[in-house]
């Protein structure tokens, strides 16, 4: 039996591209020298096709007319146009939470690291600047009781918002549009000190949000939401 054809557009790293070959039969359109005319020639022959973070624009979906699956490897499909698979009829995958928790480990790593100014002390003890200079001065920064907002509470939004829980932070996060299935928790935002919204002192960014992980409290007032001790203890217990 002949195996599938595979077409792998654009770079992907060497990995992948050795685990596809053990199982297909996969042309890399990044090695034909006439790449326009290749897909003009053969384009009709492949019924499947993988991609990286470059994705997979419309004019060479137009040039695969035979084409039935789009493999994204990563956890976001934006190169691919999904306008253009979708007039065609073409499935597109990706590979959502393979990463989410080592994304977490980047992003709270990088918090703690700004905080706590490690980069500048590591400068200046590599420097050699402790000798003439002192003791690099002590940091007065703390996530313990800073407010993070989180803009997109997804998969990773979700797991960071678990994660910082435990460093006391107060956490905040802003969406599309409300989650459903999730606990509501009303506002204090007028309560504020003026009415006013109240500034997070720091911030990050997620993907969209999937109401199956995980759980959140959300305050309707003005798209704000925030996420209460109560809520992410659900969260912890209740899986992703």
């Amino acid at each position: 039996m002949s195996r599938q054809e595979v077409l792998v557009i654009g770079r992907m790293m060497p990995f992948v591209v050795k685990t596809l070959k053990e199982r297909y039969d996969v042309v890399e359109l990044e090695q034909e020298a006439d790449r326009a005319g290749f897909l003009v020639a053969e384009g009709g022959r492949f019924k499947a096709a993988a991609c990286g973070l470059a994705g997979v624009d419309r004019e060479t979906i137009k040039a695969l007319p035979n084409l039935q699956i789009i493999a994204a490897f990563g956890v976001g499909y934006d190169g691919v146009d999904v306008k253009a698979v979708a007039e065609a009829g073409v499935v597109v995958t990706n590979t959502p939470d393979v990463l989410t928790e080592e994304v977490v480990d980047i992003a709270l790593a990088l918090m703690i690291m700004a905080v706590r100014e490690l980069n500048v002390a590591e400068h200046h003890l590599c420097e050699g600047r402790w000798t003439s200079e002192g003791l690099y001065p002590l940091a007065r920064g703390s996530l313990q009781g800073a407010t993070l907002g989180i803009f997109g509470l997804g998969r990773i939004g979700k797991a960071i918002a678990r994660r910082v829980e435990a460093c006391g932070m107060e956490i905040r996060y802003h969406g599309r549009h409300e989650q459903a299935g999730v606990p509501l928790y009303l506002s204090r935002r007028s309560e504020e000190p003026g009415g006013g919204q109240r500034r997070a002192d720091g911030g990050c960014a997620g993907r969209g949000g999937n109401p199956s992980h995980g759980r959140c409290g959300y305050s309707g007032s003005a798209g704000e939401r925030r996420i209460s001790d109560q809520s992410m203890s659900a969260a912890r217990s209740g899986g992703r």
